[in-house]
C-alpha cells in the first residue's frame, strides 16, 4: 500500500505520472518521471517522455509533486 497526502490506495495497477523523483543514491531529483505500480510492487520507473502503455493503469497525474521512499527508523532502543 502507498499513501498520496493522506489518500490510501488499494492493491491495484497504476501509474504515477510526471512526478518529481528524489533520488537517494544521487542526492538529486530526477524530474518528469513515471512510476508504473502492479498490485503494490514498482514495475517500472521511466521518464515522462517514454512511451507508457496505461491500458490496465489508473494513471495519477502527479505534476509538480515529489516522490520519496519510505523512511525506516533503523536505530531503536529498547
Amino acid at each position: 500500500m502507498f499513501f498520496i497526502k493522506g489518500v490510501g490506495f488499494k492493491m491495484s495497477n497504476y501509474i504515477l505520472k510526471n512526478c518529481n523523483l528524489i533520488d537517494c543514491c544521487t542526492s538529486g531529483v530526477q524530474t518528469g518521471m513515471n512510476i508504473l505500480i502492479s498490485n503494490g510492487t514498482i514495475e517500472a520507473i521511466v521518464k515522462s517522455s517514454e512511451k507508457t502503455d496505461s491500458a490496465g493503469y489508473e494513471v495519477i497525474d502527479l505534476s509538480s509533486k515529489y516522490v520519496m521512499p519510505g523512511l525506516i527508523n533503523a536505530h531503536i532502543h529498547m
